[in-house]
């Protein structure tokens, strides 16, 4: 409905820019019958006729009524991303009317305002949870815009680590209310277990699965102390092939993840370090460290170079409909740098590098034991002990 009032509101303004400034008579009556000929397409009852005379031509009901059709809309072309004015080519950063043509399911509760949108508020806020670390919030904007897309090409799982009021729940805030329809919160049972935990059983529901179908950014918050990766299931979303999940109560269904899964968590997940180091997980992993806490007044410690003041205000303007549309533009821009090198996000920045070299390192729990209460030889050798003569 939305669509046609759009179209017909722009036909309409058309006609009257026209009408007012043409000096022929005869052309200014032509175009005063056309536009009265032009429904205003206000009124809902109108709207609704006409959507029964294109259900077919649009293909929009059979979509709804048939399983599997949905994601064949959505995944089919995974470079567009449906906002409120249009559809944005993610490769480009152009933006089209809403078309038939796009099959959009989906929308992001936003509007786009173009590449060239200035991001102040943006850029203010990542400056200061970064500490103006301009390669990590580079970063950041590459991954949040490969993510908007349907795309699972670069194979990447994303741990964003941290104490908590350091800025992640914002960050979480801001992709939820921009992406809208787009982003999903994704169960910690999808990537994480905790301590002797059995797996499923065989034919099992897999809600955590299947409640992630046709999502681009999916999130997990907050898993618990000694939870481990399960690596299984990373290798299984993140390898772009076919999955079988059953929702509760429903038949199995095959479908291709189109999403990027992010975990978020101030306690770091523990992962087993021999697996860890093989080249098909390693290079899967992505761990970014938010550095500082931001506490209340009577918790401020000056001395503390990680503590940052509270804003209580803070979550309610990144939620604005102006924050929003600044935050869109950014995540388009980092989408066009990544489809203009794909290889982009296999180049971490120093702090990213650091934070998942250290992470993997605590994972090493003989390692630790070894640094922390050992002292340990530089140059260590071993030699056979001298047989006694008798």
């Amino acid at each position: 409905m939305h669509q046609l009032s759009s179209v017909y509101g722009r036909l309409r303004s058309e006609l009257k820019e026209k009408l007012s400034e043409t000096t022929d008579d005869e052309e200014a009556a032509e175009l005063a019958a056309l536009l009265k000929s032009v429904k205003s397409y206000d009124a809902t009852h109108e709207i609704s006729e006409t959507l029964k005379i294109m259900e077919g031509e649009m293909f929009l009901n059979l979509a709804e009524k048939l399983d599997g059709i949905p994601d064949i809309l959505n995944v089919q072309n995974p470079d567009i991303l449906s906002v409120q004015n249009g559809v944005v080519d993610l490769r480009t950063g152009h933006m089209d009317i809403h078309r038939p043509a796009y099959m959009c399911t989906m929308l992001a509760d936003v509007n786009y305002k173009g590449l060239d949108y200035s991001t102040p508020t943006i850029d203010h806020f990542l400056g200061d949870i970064f500490n103006k670390d301009q390669a990590r919030i580079d970063f950041m904007q590459l991954l949040w815009g490969y993510s908007i897309n349907g795309r699972t090409s670069a194979e990447v799982l994303v741990f964003l680590l941290g104490s908590g009021g350091n800025g992640k729940g914002v960050c979480k805030q801001m992709l939820e209310t921009t992406l809208g329809d787009y982003y999903g919160v994704m169960s910690k049972d999808a990537v994480v277990k905790p301590p002797r935990q059995r797996p499923p059983s065989k034919g099992a529901a897999t809600g955590y699965l299947a409640e992630l179908r046709r999502k681009r950014i999916a999130l997990t918050d907050e898993t618990s102390p000694g939870e481990r990766v399960d690596l299984g299931l990373v290798l299984e979303m993140t390898g772009g092939g076919k999955v079988q999940a059953r929702a509760l109560f429903e038949n199995n269904s095959a479908f291709r993840f189109s999403h990027t899964p992010f975990i978020q968590t101030n306690y770091d997940p523990e992962i087993p370090p021999t697996l860890a180091k093989q080249p098909n997980i390693e290079r899967r992993l992505i761990v970014v460290r938010f550095p500082n806490e931001y506490v209340t007044e009577g918790m401020f410690d000056a001395s503390n170079a990680n503590h940052r003041p509270a804003d209580a205000g803070l979550k309610d303007l990144m939620e604005t409909a102006a924050v929003r549309e600044e935050f869109l533009t950014f995540l388009v821009k980092g989408s066009c740098a990544w489809f203009a090198d794909p290889n982009s996000l296999k180049r971490h920045p120093p702090a990213v590098q650091a934070a998942r070299d250290a992470w993997l390192r605590k994972g090493d729990k003989l390692q630790t034991f070894l640094n922390e209460h050992c002292v340990l030889d530089v140059e260590p050798s071993l030699e056979r002990p001298k047989k006694k003569s008798r």
